[in-house]
Order: C-alpha cells, then sequence, then structure tokens
C-alpha cells in the first residue's frame, strides 16, 4: 500500500486508497483552519512534512528543477537545498525523511553525487549554509547513514549501517563531534533479546531516542534510550513503524493497520483501534505533542479516510478525504510524517486534490480553532490569607491533548498559576489563587486567555476579620460568667488586630472588656461575659468584630 508519508502514489493505488470518497463533498472540518505551505505548482510528488512549534512544515519535493528540501509556514518559503542533477551538486537526496525543530532548522539525508561528497551524509540547515553532521568518507565506520531526527539543541539522530553490513543496523546520536550509539548489533533489548538490527529514529528534546528493533531471536520491538540501557516500549508488530516522541519520553506508534497506541515504558494507552468509527488505523505512522495528542491516518467503516488526532480520551476528524479546502479542491490523499503535529495542536500533511480539472498536490497545515472562554468564576472578594478556588469554563469541550489556558492576575497581595490545564473533552478547569495578609484592601483582577479568547474578574483581597465568636456555658443561669472565644479569619497579620466585643442586650450580658488585641501571630483569645438575674429565659447577641467583619453568638440566660 501507499506510504502514508508519500505523494508520489500511482493512479491505481490512488483508487483504493480513496474508495468511499462520497459524491457529494463535504465541507472541511470545523474545528480547523487550514494554511497552504506550498501548493507543489512546479513540482510532481512529495514527502510528509514535519512541523516545529514555529508553525513551519519542512518537506522533500521532486521538480522539474530539480529534488530539493525546502520549509514554509504559509507566508514565506525557503529553499534548504536543492539537487539539480548536474555537476558540481555536492550531494542528491536519498531519501524523502525530514525533520524539523523549533528553531527552523532542517535535517536531511544526503548521497554521494560525484561533484562533492563521496560518503552518504547527514545534513542540517535553515537557508544558508549547510551543516555536516557525518559523512561516511570521513566516519568510514558506517557505509550508509538515513532518516535524520533533530531536536532544539541541534542533536540529530540517524540511522546507519556499519560498513560490510548491508542493511541498516544501528542507531546514533551526534551532538556536535560528539557520537554516541543508541544501539547496535549486539546490544541487549529487554524483552526481545540481543538487538540484530536498529532503525527508524526519532529524537526528543531531552536527547532521549525512539527507535526499531529486530533481535536474533527473531523479536521486533520499539524501544527507548539515550546512550545506556534501553527501555522497552512494545514488542511486536509496530516495530518498523515511523513511530514519534515527545520531550516527555512517550512514543505514538501504529500497530499493523489496526491500532495506534503509546506509551513510555509501562501500561499502553489506546488512541483509536479498528472497529466502531474505523475501518484501518495507522498504516506505519503516528506523531505525538507535548500534551501526549497523537496524530495518526485511519480510515473510517463510511469510506473516507483522513488524519485525526486522539489521546485516548478523544479524537476528532483533521483532514479527510471529500472534504473541500476552498482554496485547492475535493481532498482525495492525505499522509503525514511521525512529526506531524505540534505543541500548538497544528497538523501539517502532504495531499492531493481534484480542483475540477486535475490531481494535484500541496503541503498544508491544519490550525485548530480553540474554544472559547465563557467565564471565570471567582468570589469577588477574599480575606487575605485565604486562598479562592476560581474556575474557568469554555463554550465547548477542549480537544484531544487538552488545552492550556493563560493566568494573569493583577493584584498585589494575591498569586495565581501562570497556566491552567484544562484535560481532554472537559469544558472547564479550576485553579487556586492565594493571598496574603493586609492591613488595607488591595484590588487587581484575574485573566484567563487562550488564544484570542479572554475573560477577566475582579478581586479584591480584604483584611482579615472575625470568623467565629463561641460562648460556653451556654446557657447560663443569670449572675454566673460566661466564657467567650474569638477566632480570627487567620493567625493575625500583618500586625496586631483590634477586636471589638459589643452585646445587644448589656442589661442581660455585657463582654467584661470592650475589645481584645490580638497581637501578631495570633489566632484565637478568650474573654468573659458577665450576665444579671432575669425572671425569664432571654437571650443577648454576643458580637466581635474586626476590620468591618462581624461574627456574633446567641447567650441564652436562664433565671
Amino acid at each position: 500500500m501507499c506510504d502514508r508519508r508519500w505523494v508520489g502514489c500511482s493512479v491505481a493505488m490512488l483508487a483504493v486508497l480513496v474508495l468511499g470518497v462520497s459524491a457529494e463533498p463535504a465541507a472541511a472540518q470545523a474545528n480547523y483552519t487550514y494554511t497552504v505551505i506550498d501548493d507543489l505548482s512546479d513540482c510532481y510528488s512529495a514527502g510528509a512534512p514535519a512541523l516545529g512549534n514555529n508553525g513551519e512544515a519542512a518537506f522533500f519535493v521532486q521538480c522539474g528543477a530539480g529534488n530539493g528540501v525546502r520549509k514554509g509556514d504559509g507566508v514565506t518559503s525557503t529553499s534548504i537545498y536543492t539537487y539539480r542533477g548536474v555537476l558540481g551538486d555536492p550531494y542528491s537526496i536519498p531519501d524523502s525523511v525530514v525533520s524539523i525543530n523549533d528553531l527552523g532548522f532542517v535535517a536531511f539525508s544526503g548521497a554521494p553525487t560525484g561533484g562533492g561528497s563521496t560518503g552518504y551524509s547527514i545534513l542540517y540547515g535553515n537557508g544558508g549554509p549547510l551543516t555536516v553532521v557525518t559523512d561516511t568518507s570521513v566516519q568510514t565506520q558506517w557505509e550508509f547513514v538515513l532518516r535524520p531526527s533533530i531536536n532544539n539543541s541541534q542533536a540529530v539522530a540517524f540511522m546507519a549501517a556499519s560498513s560490510g553490513a548491508g542493511s541498516y543496523n544501528t542507531v546514533i546520536r551526534a551532538d556536535g563531534a560528539t557520537f554516541t550509539t543508541i544501539a547496535q548489533p549486539g546490544m541487549s533489548a529487554p524483552g526481545a533479546g540481543t538487538i540484530h538490527q536498529a532503525f527508524e529514529p526519532a529524537l526528543n528534546n531531552g536527547g532521549q531516542v525512539e527507535f526499531s528493533v529486530n533481535t536474533l531471536e527473531g523479536v521486533p520491538g520499539i524501544f527507548r534510550g539515550s546512550g545506556g540501557v534501553l527501555t522497552k516500549i512494545v514488542l511486536g508488530g509496530a516495530a518498523g513503524s515511523f513511530a514519534g516522541i515527545n520531550d516527555g519520553g512517550r512514543i505514538a506508534f501504529p500497530v499493523s493497520g489496526h491500532l495506534v497506541q503509546s506509551g513510555t515504558g509501562g501500561k499502553l494507552t489506546t488512541i483509536a483501534s479498528a472497529g466502531g468509527v474505523f475501518h484501518h488505523v495507522g498504516l506505519g505512522v503516528a506523531a505525538i505533542n507535548n500534551s501526549n495528542a497523537v496524530a495518526f491516518w485511519a480510515q473510517t467503516q463510511a469510506g473516507p479516510s483522513g488524519v485525526f488526532v486522539g489521546d485516548g480520551i478523544a479524537t476528532q476528524p483533521v483532514l479527510q478525504t471529500g472534504d473541500v479546502l476552498p482554496e485547492l479542491g475535493t481532498v482525495t490523499w492525505v499522509g503525514i510524517s511521525e512529526e506531524a503535529i505540534n505543541d500548538h495542536g497544528q497538523v501539517a500533511f502532504a495531499l492531493q486534490y481534484d480542483d475540477g480539472v486535475s490531481t494535484k498536490s500541496a503541503i498544508v497545515r491544519a490550525d485548530p480553532i480553540l474554544p472559547q472562554i465563557t467565564q471565570i468564576k471567582l468570589a469577588a472578594t477574599v480575606a487575605g490569607c485565604k486562598t479562592a478556588s476560581a474556575s474557568v469554563l469554555l463554550d465547548r469541550a477542549a480537544p484531544p491533548g487538552g488545552v492550556v489556558i493563560d493566568i494573569d492576575e493583577t493584584n498585589p497581595a494575591a498569586s495565581a498559576p501562570t497556566t491552567l490545564k484544562i484535560a481532554s473533552n472537559k469544558t472547564s478547569g479550576k485553579f487556586v489563587v492565594s493571598t496574603i495578609p493586609v492591613s488595607a484592601k488591595q484590588t487587581g483582577t484575574v485573566t484567563a486567555t487562550l488564544a484570542s479568547s479572554t475573560q477577566t474578574k475582579s478581586l479584591a483581597v480584604r483584611p482579615m476579620g472575625v470568623q467565629s465568636v463561641s460562648l460556653s456555658p451556654n446557657p447560663v443561669v443569670g449572675g454566673n460568667g460566661v466564657t467567650g472565644t474569638v477566632t480570627l479569619e487567620c493567625a493575625a497579620a500583618p500586625g496586631d488586630i483590634t477586636v471589638a466585643l459589643s452585646s445587644k442586650k448589656p442589661e442581660v450580658a455585657q463582654p467584661a472588656v470592650p475589645s481584645l488585641l490580638f497581637a501578631a501571630g495570633t489566632q484565637t483569645m478568650t474573654f468573659q461575659v458577665d450576665t444579671s438575674a432575669v425572671t425569664a429565659n432571654a437571650i443577648a447577641k454576643i458580637a466581635a468584630k474586626a476590620n468591618g467583619i462581624t461574627k456574633s453568638k446567641g447567650l441564652t440566660v436562664t433565671p
């Protein structure tokens, strides 16, 4: 079947892939807008793009003017390298797999041409001079090198065929001039046996490398390593796929066209499976971002196929065959790479479309339409030193991977987290606002922002007051004494606090002192209440007041 990463499918194979496209075109998916990165009008095929957090997509193209590696964001386009097939070209490009980091550096493979290097190479660049990571004419321990993956430190992982091996069997991470062997023949792969081949690497920003292995014992698997003992992710049919890795070390992978899963070395999370909505899923590629949202290819039971995003809780379509993109036409094929999704939830893919005249290709980025913030729930006034529970409400459920709300708080006596994660499929999230004691009211706001959606709530922090008054004994026989206890909302701060005492019926019961002075750090004090003899039951309310906050307790005096 056609590689999900490549737009060079034959017409016959395309007919199989688009089976089930409805006669009536559907609108593109409601949760995304679409940015054309490159309409490939000058090219006849392309590899599936890799996507960085800056929104740039990098991809390999075959064009009339030569084969090349490009990047773009829908506004600007940059050529990283072009092989024209003329004398003097230093490298040809033997593979469609490219990788991009968040700084815009693009890594790709090079092969000898006779006009430059005599070896196979891994290179990267951002539109200027290329950096050579490795060249087999210099690093002669390897016969071939291929499939680079670059991180934000410009470290690059790649697979190599050791000299004389005849096949790719080693995974290397290059940090500048330092080469670290991640996996090679003879190493132990826990649970699988002794490595015979290691290949298809992906690198994260922590230096961890994901890769597939075949072992001498005949057990394939996907593993993760960084230069020491390897971590088993999964054994079996997932090996050999284009799997993605995020900065937490979680790896997303497809399994034989019927399953997409992710894991870190323990229990696996199922993202999607054949049956129910889907007829086929995965088919060789999965990508994952730092919110654990996974992009994957699938074909639905209804027929259309395309790109979906899920996290094991919720799944939503990104683009399917039969969808119509206004700038292009009706989609007939979609393919992704293991770097297809970034931390903003954007998804990049190669596609073919019918514009009513012919079938054409393009590189497109889907930009998620995020939920809107509808409300912040938060008490308007909070006592200094108390905490307040706040909630952010969305107009619809958060997409797979959830959303991150930016929180901004301006009250000098309050503090709140700078971000709030609302989980996938949830319509709200909670956070706590902490306060400090104040001697005078402090005012400010709490603002929640998600993309262009913003809501603001006013927050006042007031000086602490009385929390409670208790009296014992209660009831009491008139003429006998009573002990009163006053408790502040917090230990007195930022200095001493004076509490005024009073009675609604001083002729029945009266505090022995008019006030209490709570020294800083004190939360509870007692006082005496004098009572008078009565001929019938009487109730006197004993009140305590501090900083405008009053609490009282009824004292029953009996004959």
